[in-house]
């Protein structure tokens, strides 16, 4: 595998996540962005994703961690579809329909750079959202996490 092209490791609490490393070319454009680059009211708490989660309409989440993060613990509905590379290749799975779709990062990383890259694709700014705190305010708050069994594949 061509360096460019190889997954480096990521430390977390103690054990070792792999991260695609290689960003795309809309998230490259992206990657300087902070939180205070997107609208205030793209950001949605915790409790507000719990009441959306059983609304009639819930919204789409994506959790754009690693996957080594993903595998750990997840909110249980999240479709895994990592920041960077993973992102730019596979964002026909993310629904341009109009749903609500709410952005899963670990913390806050790379939240900004996402948002930015699904709304220059053409996603309706208002209906991307991200979560703040990520996936550590939802541990934190002692809410559902399912895990998943890594294969090693």
């Amino acid at each position: 595998m061509p360096p460019s092209e190889q997954s480096a490791v990521v430390e977390h609490d103690g054990r070792t996540a792999m991260d695609d490393g290689v960003s795309g070319a809309g998230s490259e454009r992206n990657r300087d962005l902070t939180l205070s680059d997107i609208p205030a009211d793209a950001l949605i708490t915790v409790d507000e994703l719990q009441g959306m989660l059983v609304s009639q309409n819930p919204p789409f989440l994506v959790d754009i961690r690693a996957q080594g993060f993903w595998i750990d613990g997840h909110i249980p509905e999240a479709r895994n579809i990592p920041a960077g590379k993973q992102l730019d290749i596979r964002l026909e799975e993310i629904p341009d329909d109009g749903t609500l779709i709410v952005l899963v990062p670990r913390g806050e990383e790379r939240v900004a750079e996402v948002w930015q890259t699904l709304v220059d694709a053409g996603y309706e700014q208002d209906a991307v959202k991200a979560l703040a705190g990520g996936m550590d305010a939802w541990k934190e708050a002692g809410l559902p996490v399912q895990q998943e069994v890594d294969l090693g594949c």
